[in-house]
């Protein structure tokens, strides 16, 4: 083991697939939802959430890779 690193448990591995499986639904309905607003502002606060989203996913995915 390097560093301060530790094994990740089953229910930790379980918590961290439940918030990637949540992160990947929020991103796809703020993606559906951006195609629907004709609304420039509520177009582009779609985009922004849909990026907040993916943005926690990849860092969740990078952190799970990092424990292996």
């Amino acid at each position: 083991m390097a560093g301060n690193q530790q094994h990740l448990t089953t229910k930790d591995l379980g918590t961290l697939q439940d918030q990637m499986n949540q992160a990947a639904l929020a991103y796809k309905k703020c993606e559906v939802y951006s195609g629907y607003f004709t609304d420039p502002a509520l177009k582009s606060l779609s985009t922004q959430m849909k990026q907040h989203h993916k943005k926690n996913f990849d860092e969740l995915f990078s952190y799970l890779n990092s424990q292996s």
